[in-house]
């Protein structure tokens, strides 16, 4: 038997350098293997069947591109604005961005689609906790200084782009000024109600004073727990923690337990992840874009997550 180790340092970036060079990327070594082991995203001994999807968006308002840095890429869709700068004593002389960003923020976060067959609309996004559910998530807000230096670093390997760094001048930013333009970062995890493409059309048809642009994107991750390896692997687990499996008191920071397809939601062994990982990369190789946009087959890959 062939074991291998892959150490990889980014993967908390996207993991482009990493697992997607790797195992997908065409230019890479395109590593193969029957089953791949993953000891991140579980918890209690339980094995992931699932990880939510990411996607990373770049709004921007229609006008002058603005020379607001490129972030790492990371499901993180980032909210551009312009506005018309001006005076806070004179706000009607302005057009205050952070109020249309605001605004947008607040849009998406209430955001709803209709149900099939009728009934009141569902709400997108849910943040409690509890359940596998579509999340939003603000991490980031910032005005854009008057003037700024933008600096290319070199280009991110495995279709990631490369980082814009961003000198700012403070000495022209005052409190009282309204700013012209503005950036909020959002981190949207969703389930497999949605697909990479369905999310975007829906952040397009609310942000209504934003322009998107896709900074980076990866599927929802699933492994079936009638595979071979994923078999063998729970009976091995069972065997040896037996009743310690799912017994956290952390019950809402942990990821809930799998209630679809051919998984017994009473069965505590199997869990769905609310992050997401490398693991969507081993879908790549097996013709799913992994969040890249191409495809690449090379052998099934069964990944076995705890």
């Amino acid at each position: 038997m062939d074991l291998g180790v892959l150490i990889t340092s980014d993967e908390e970036i996207g993991g482009k350098d990493g697992t997607y060079y790797a195992v997908v990327d065409r230019e890479g070594p395109q590593i193969t293997a029957d089953v791949v082991i993953i000891p991140d995203g579980g918890d209690d001994f339980r094995l992931v069947t699932h990880e939510k999807g990411i996607l990373q968006l770049r709004l921007v308002a229609e006008g002058t591109p603005l020379p607001f840095p490129s972030l790492p890429t990371t499901l993180i869709p980032v909210l551009f604005i312009s506005g018309v700068s001006g005076h806070a004593a004179k706000p009607w002389e302005a057009v205050n961005a952070l109020h249309l960003l605001l605004n947008d923020l607040q849009q998406l976060r209430e955001g709803s689609q209709p149900i099939k067959g009728g009934g009141d609309p569902k709400k997108v996004f849910n943040n409690e906790a509890g359940g596998w559910r579509t999340t939003f998530s603000v991490t980031d807000l910032r005005r854009r200084h008057e003037e700024s230096e933008v600096e290319d670093s070199a280009a991110g390997g495995g279709g990631g782009g490369g980082r814009r760094v961003e000198k700012k001048n403070s000495n022209n930013f005052s409190w009282n000024q309204i700013p012209e333009a503005a950036m909020a970062v959002v981190d949207i995890r969703f389930t497999d109600e949605w697909t990479e493409k369905s999310m975007l059309k829906f952040v397009k048809g609310v942000a209504k004073n934003c322009e998107v642009d896709v900074i980076d994107s990866g599927p929802v991750f699933t492994a079936p727990v009638s595979g071979p390896y994923m078999k063998e692997a729970a009976g091995v687990i069972l065997r040896h923690v037996g009743g310690k499996i799912g017994q956290s008191t952390s019950t809402a920071n942990s990821a809930v337990g799998d209630d679809s397809g051919d998984n017994n939601s009473n069965n505590k062994q199997f869990m769905k992840g609310h992050g997401s990982s490398d693991a969507r990369y081993f879908v790549a190789s097996q013709g799913g874009s992994g969040g890249t946009g191409k495809k690449d087959t090379t052998t099934s890959t069964e990944v076995i997550m705890f």
